[in-house]
């Protein structure tokens, strides 16, 4: 994550909860009291303050309500249609088809109940 100038730069990870936000260069406003991991110990008395966890938190909102911006769904299908036979033939396309199989069984129960 940067922004436009680079006046920051981030590299960040969600590890199902875990935040990991390693600054490559951060701002005059960064504050990071007792976040850094050593020896695999974590502390619970941190403090934190950063541009990138404001970013973080607006794109969260955005993925939370479900709807992939257009630019970003033309790049996702358009990888799909050049790569068709790897996707068709992948594990991602395996389990995506048995939960629409899934979601027809269910729809199918719950209108004959």
């Amino acid at each position: 994550m940067e922004n436009g100038n680079p006046e920051y730069s981030y590299v960040y990870s969600n590890l199902c909860g875990i935040l990991i936000v390693t600054a490559i260069k951060k701002t005059s406003y960064d504050l990071w009291h007792n976040t850094l991991v050593t020896d695999g110990t974590i502390t619970t008395d941190q403090l934190m303050g950063s541009p990138v966890l404001g970013e973080l938190i607006m794109i969260l909102k955005e993925c939370s309500t479900g709807i992939i911006p257009e630019k970003q769904l033309a790049k996702i299908l358009s990888q799909f249609i050049e790569n068709e036979d790897k996707v068709l033939n992948s594990k991602f396309f395996e389990e995506f088809s048995k939960d629409v199989e899934l979601n027809e069984l269910y729809k199918k129960i719950i209108k004959d109940q």
